[in-house]
This record gives C-alpha cells, structure tokens and sequence, in this order.
C-alpha cells in the first residue's frame, strides 16, 4: 500500500469516528422516549437514593453486592472502593452516559468524577 494511501484512510477513519461521536452523542431517535437522555447544559440535582462509585466497573460490581442483598459486604466494598452517597440535592454535572442507564457526574466544587445510575438525577 502507497504510503499516501495510508494517510487517506487514516483520515477517513478520523473524520467518521468524530461525525459517528456526536452523531450518537447528540442525535436523538424517535423511538427512545425523552426521558432517557440528559441534557448536559443543565444543571441537574441528585436524589439521594443510589451511591456513586470512582469507575463504572466499581459501581457494577456494587450494585451487584447490593443486590444479593449482602450489607456488610457492600459497606466494605464502599469503603475500600472509594464508593458513597451523595446528599439529595448535590449539584452534580453530567460528564457521558451509556445506554445502560449509568452516567459519569462530576459534584460540584470536586474534581472527581463517580458513575451512578439515570434515575440517580433530577432536574
């Protein structure tokens, strides 16, 4: 392959990756109900019901513990983890969100992000 070739489709796979981003970022079917999505230019407050963990992962295998209705664990994976609740009402900014209904949130006045749950938030 001429090395020339090689910059084009490096180009390509640049500028379709970029358009493919805030295609999925921004666009929103029909079909998925409004309330699915976040809108990342408001301010939104959290409700105080679900804890936040540092990594997505951490906080799948906390929900995971919780779910197995495990306490003493979940504490002691919380602890280890980094993971806690926030106060109701903590104002948080939205940083991403995955299908899977998680989003990462940055609290306000703290440099650090956590993942928590959609339903975590309110408007």
């Amino acid at each position: 392959m001429r090395p020339h070739m090689k910059l084009v489709i490096l180009a390509y796979v640049v500028v379709f990756g970029i358009c493919g981003y805030y295609a999925l970022r921004y666009f929103q079917p029909h079909f998925i109900p409004q309330s699915y999505f976040v809108d990342y230019d408001k301010p939104v407050y959290t409700k105080g019901q679900y804890g936040v963990c540092r990594t997505a992962y951490e906080f799948d295998q906390l929900v995971e513990i919780i779910l197995q209705n495990d306490t003493d664990a979940a504490w002691q994976f919380a602890y280890r983890h980094q993971c806690r609740v926030l106060k109701p009402g903590t104002q948080v900014f939205v940083m991403d969100s995955k299908w899977s209904g998680k989003v990462k949130v940055r609290p306000k006045g703290e440099p650090t992000y956590f993942w928590t749950f959609k339903d975590e938030l309110r408007n």
